[in-house]
């Protein structure tokens, strides 16, 4: 069995390192698909998910999935902060080559709901695993 793990948000990720500081980046036109799981949800489904062996590729349920404009907007709204655009150039020159790559991916990962992952609904959610991953209640 192979997991495609999205990003995951939670104390201790990239999330404090990328979003936590005085302005919130949105890599290049935004236009990037994320695929973003809760890390404690992530992990309990991971837990539980050796005991299935289901073989193949899985890919575990999302708290969200929306484009990297969108996400950034949200949490800029969330932390009372400004969205900042970042060139490729600039990414690359802050956390090297590899780390830009992968902020400039874009993939819309299906975890087997449909289009329910990208509900404006799960902005709420969100918004709870942003002030967890930041360390506030």
């Amino acid at each position: 069995t192979v997991v495609r793990a999205p990003w995951i948000l939670g104390d201790g990720s990239w999330f404090p390192m990328l979003y936590g500081g005085s302005s919130v980046p949105c890599f290049g036109d935004g236009n990037m698909w994320m695929s973003i799981v809760e890390r404690q949800g992530f992990a309990s489904w991971l837990w539980a998910l050796q005991y299935q062996a289901p073989g193949g590729v899985v890919h575990p349920p999302l708290l969200i999935r929306c484009r990297q404009r969108d996400f950034a907007d949200a949490v800029a709204k969330m932390r009372g902060v400004e969205v900042e655009t970042w060139t490729e150039a600039r990414t690359k020159r802050t956390f090297g080559r590899q780390a830009a790559a992968s902020m400039f991916a874009s993939i819309r990962m299906d975890d087997g709901r449909g289009d329910a992952s990208e509900d404006a609904s799960n902005v709420e959610r969100l918004e709870g695993a942003v002030h967890s991953a930041l360390g506030r209640s």
